[in-house]
């Protein structure tokens, strides 16, 4: 799934909705790389965040601090309020699409 990168949308290169980026974190958290930080500003949902006008909100602190902190509870802790937050926004963007069905950006 994510060598195809069938999450992205229209454009292959980035993460085109919510669903796609809590997926993509959802591997991020499960598959090893948790424990071993990484960049914040090579993740697609950095991005994504910024694309979706939610660059300097708490969601993309929590997301920040999930790749930067050096303290793994802190990393904890933000992955769980980011996620929470990123299933609101599957939630919500599920909704525009019951009603709009809009197309692939």
């Amino acid at each position: 799934w994510l060598r195809s990168r069938s999450w992205a949308g229209a454009d292959p290169r980035r993460l085109g909705y919510f669903l796609g980026a809590l997926a993509y974190n959802w591997e991020y958290l499960h598959a090893g790389n948790f424990l071993s930080r990484t960049s914040f500003l090579e993740c697609p949902i950095s991005e994504f965040l910024i694309d979706k006008g939610y660059g300097k909100t708490e969601a993309e602190q929590w997301h920040k601090e999930m790749h930067d902190s050096f303290e793994v509870a802190t990393r904890r802790h933000s992955a769980s309020n980011f996620m929470d937050w990123l299933s609101g926004e599957v939630y919500k963007e599920a909704k525009l699409f019951e009603n709009n069905e809009p197309k692939l950006q």
